[in-house]
């Protein structure tokens, strides 16, 4: 139990499996480990209020045995100087196509890297153009990411910059770091449009969890591994070939030393 104030703040970034239930008047926090994905799933069923789902829940209930479902919980600072998140000036109302009559936030790069570490996402390419004829500077990302089925997903990104900047007596001159924010745009939309992150929030909707949820083959699995074994022998086969114990494994004896049937 953690109670009162900004003691929010202070709580560890990333929850694997656990509960959240927020309670904004006496800033009550109560976690409770969850024991499996199943029992997490029917709690958000009932509540989903409660979480910041990043994926389709749908999606990921169908699945073979070969794999586990991961979750993961990432609960992002609201204290704008940790830099989780930030003021979102620009923010509009989509029921009334007016500025919202409320403070809305953005998350900012810190909060995003955080989400795409909580889903065992990566950033695998990136490249950034100048164009100086259009005084512009481009970056582009490419991220793999989960898929419900359990193969990698790719997403790539571009983000176009101005390469000059304007001083106040009206001078020029080529921004720096132009090809950084370039570069770290593009990251930061290939995980928003990955994880379906929205542009803004409320601040009570940033108090919530944000719930990730990915396949990774099931280690207690006898295929997965049988799999594993036949992987970490291969060296060796290469080497000085495949013996005997090796051979009734890859002719279907078990794991546990079984015959797997053969007689």
């Amino acid at each position: 139990l953690i109670s009162s104030g900004d003691t929010m703040r202070y709580l560890p970034q990333i929850f694997k499996l656990f509960r959240l239930y927020h309670f904004t008047e006496g800033r009550s926090i109560f976690m409770k480990k969850y024991m499996s994905f199943e029992e997490f799933i029917a709690d958000y069923n009932k509540t989903p209020e409660w979480f910041n789902m990043l994926c389709d829940t749908q999606s990921i209930q169908e699945f073979s045995s070969l794999y586990k479902l991961v979750v993961n919980m990432v609960l992002l600072s609201t204290d704008l100087e940790d830099n989780d998140i930030y003021i979102q000036k620009k923010a509009i109302n989509p029921n009334t196509d007016k500025p919202y009559d409320h403070t809305r936030y953005s998350i900012a790069k810190k909060g995003l890297l955080k989400i795409m570490s909580a889903a065992d996402a990566r950033l695998i390419l990136s490249n950034v153009e100048i164009d100086r004829d259009a005084q512009t500077v481009s970056g582009t990302s490419t991220m793999q990411y989960h898929d419900p089925s359990g193969q990698w997903r790719y997403i790539t990104k571009t983000k176009t910059v101005d390469l000059i900047k304007k001083t106040k007596n009206g001078s020029t001159y080529e921004d720096p770091s132009a090809p950084e924010k370039a570069e770290s745009g593009a990251q930061m939309r290939c995980i928003r449009d990955a994880f379906n992150i929205k542009n803004n929030y409320s601040l009570e909707q940033l108090q919530k969890p944000f719930v990730v949820v990915y396949p990774k083959l099931n280690d207690m699995d006898p295929d997965v591994k049988k799999m594993a074994i036949i992987n970490s022998l291969a060296p060796t086969q290469l080497l000085y070939g495949r013996a005997p114990s090796d051979r009734l494994l890859l002719d279907g004896a078990d794991i546990d030393g079984k015959d797997g049937g053969q007689k």
